[in-house]
């Protein structure tokens, strides 16, 4: 009896260990000459379990996108994102939005949990002409702070973004870097995840008592 009483106790324990233990994701964005790409860091059970990857950022070449893809030999592959390819990824899109019924509320109330930690922009930019390079640099200030005026009803900003444009004048430049920490606790994804497994299939089927979208 006590045997089980203890199995139970720690099962409890480790389900309430689960359900406040955090995932917490940074993200560093390079865009610049030569180097187009995301690094992310992913950091799970307050840090127990660390992943780190790379992701190629898109770029549009004609009709098509283009990416380039890290290979085992430490050199990028360049690989084509098609037309064809962004229609099977509409196709694959919409059959989701087909088979859960409130997708929008569910995101929604998700992005609502979500912490943001830290919020670093940095952004170099240049022009020839000094006046129009003057012009870029306000409308990039002011572009930063609409930026987080949206983001701020959507998540809970922890922290006070930080940004930097800097004006290079005389010459042609651009150059951005982010870094960005955000982080969520597991029992929210698992309830999010629970009502999306409740939601599947409504479209197809109204629920018992309802008719026309109203309960009796």
């Amino acid at each position: 009896m006590w045997i089980i009483a203890g199995i139970g106790f720690f099962i409890l324990i480790l389900l309430f260990y689960i359900y406040f233990s955090k995932i917490t994701i940074s993200i560093k964005l390079n865009l610049q000459k030569n180097l187009h790409h995301a690094d992310i860091q992913l950091k799970m059970f307050n840090g127990l379990y660390r992943k780190k990857f790379s992701i190629p950022l898109f770029e549009r070449e004609g009709t098509a996108i283009v990416y380039a893809e890290q290979t085992n030999t430490e050199t990028e592959a360049e690989k084509v994102f098609s037309i064809q390819d962004m229609n099977q990824a509409k196709e694959v899109y919409d059959r989701f939005l087909q088979q859960f019924k409130h997708v929008k509320k569910h995101t929604k109330d998700l992005l609502k949990r979500v912490k943001i930690e830290k919020l670093e922009t940095n952004v170099k930019i240049g022009l020839e002409e000094a006046d129009w390079t003057a012009y870029l640099t306000s409308g990039l200030w002011m572009l930063n702070s609409w930026i987080i005026l949206i983001l701020s009803p959507v998540f809970q900003f922890k922290c006070k973004p930080q940004q930097s444009v800097q004006p290079i004048y005389g010459v042609n430049a651009f150059a951005l870097s982010l870094s960005c920490i955000a982080s969520i606790r597991l029992g929210h994804l698992m309830i999010i995840g629970v009502r999306f497994w409740l939601d599947r299939g409504l479209p197809n089927h109204k629920k018992v008592g309802e008719v026309h979208g109203a309960p009796y």
